[in-house]
């Protein structure tokens, strides 16, 4: 269970990290200071704001879909089935189905309908129920791990686009600010 972690909150958090705008962050920063080196309090908390904003921009999507797949993935190992039993059957694949279901029930696995049973009498399940839940994830484990894969690549994608317009548009406002800033100290130094 703790590779689920690790690949659902972990590796985003640290792909994240990994790409963030950096030289972006140091023209904000040095954005703070005046041509003539003096700390401006305005720029600051304006660079603070637009950093804050690019912040919640790239980590509130990543989250809320963690947090959903993390719940959805709790739900199926309280109630449908454990989750590492899932992966040793996944794990077992055979294209002939009659020979993973043996590889399932009396070869690598040992047998798993007995397994399962025993798991979902422990949770309270009775065996009507746990023999309805076996059948619908035998007869329809490939539709779900399509839509699971789907739900996947989708969420990636999104979060890839959403990453790369929130971090284009920081970039691009940060130099805008640059310029803004730039412009108007040399028109005060003129002026005095």
């Amino acid at each position: 269970m703790a590779w689920l972690v690790i690949a659902f909150i972990v590796l985003p958090a640290a792909g994240v990290l990994l790409l963030l705008p950096y030289s972006s962050f140091r023209m904000a920063v040095a954005n703070r200071t005046r041509l003539d080196g003096t700390r401006s309090s305005a720029r600051s908390r304006r660079e603070r704001k637009h950093a804050s904003d690019f912040a919640v921009s790239i980590v509130l999507v990543p989250i809320i879909v963690v947090a959903v797949v993390g719940s959805a993935l709790i739900v199926v190992h309280e109630f449908i089935a454990p989750i590492p039993l899932l992966l040793d059957i996944m794990g077992a694949y055979q294209v002939d189905a009659e020979a993973w279901e043996r590889a399932i029930e009396r070869e690598d696995l040992g047998d798993v309908g007995a397994e399962y049973e025993a798991w979902s009498a422990k949770r309270g399940f009775g065996s009507t129920s746990a023999r309805f839940w076996q059948d619908t994830l035998w007869g329809n484990w490939l539709t779900l791990l399509v839509l699971l894969a789907g739900c996947v690549a989708v969420f990636y994608v999104a979060v890839s686009k959403l990453y790369i317009r929130a971090s284009v548009e920081y970039q691009k406002g940060v130099t805008a600010r640059s310029e803004e800033y730039v412009l108007r100290d040399l028109t005060n130094l003129l002026r005095t």
